[in-house]
């Protein structure tokens, strides 16, 4: 109901219902080849893994800092056009393929991803990662319950839906 609303009445032409799946997905797509890095020892036990066993630990970041920072360095100086040839080329690389921080039945395709990836600035993209990459054991859950936006002004908004006698938890 409250998506509807938000696409009829307002200014949005788009929205999902995934709290924070669409953000995990965000950056599951754009840092796959950091998250599925072999070269990190001790991560994989068998190639049929959807993510690397120190995902929802501190390691994870550690483990893979200087990539990690590279790629947050290249966001924030790039323009979002660039960017999205970045998650262009990573979406026909692995779509379909499976990991546990990408819904790939999320979006009908990869334009309407892209649609919703021209709403953010590189320094926005690169700071959302950059907490992702540090702190991913808290951002599986608690996120906000829709994501709407308009491809007509390129801005999105987070909402969180609540019904009556429901409240915020802190």
């Amino acid at each position: 109901m409250a998506l509807t609303h938000f696409i009829k009445n307002l200014e949005f032409t788009h929205g999902k219902h995934a709290e924070t799946s669409v953000i995990t997905t965000l950056y599951g797509i754009l840092f796959w080849n950091i998250i599925f890095d072999d070269s990190v020892v001790n991560v994989f036990v068998d190639r049929f893994q959807s993510s690397p066993l120190d995902m929802q630990t501190d390691l994870f970041y550690q483990n893979r800092k200087c990539s990690i920072d590279a790629k947050i360095d290249l966001l924030r100086n790039s323009p979002i056009d660039f960017i999205c040839e970045l998650y262009r080329e990573s979406w026909n690389n692995y779509i379909g393929i499976e990991c546990s921080l990408v819904n790939w039945s999320l979006f009908e395709s990869l334009e309407e991803f892209l649609s919703l990836v021209r709403c953010f600035t590189g320094v926005q993209l690169a700071n959302l990662s950059k907490y992702i990459s540090e702190n991913y054991r808290y951002c599986r859950s608690g996120g906000p319950d829709l994501i709407v936006w308009s491809t007509k002004t390129n801005k999105c908004q987070f909402v969180e839906v609540k019904g009556p006698g429901d409240h915020l938890s802190l």
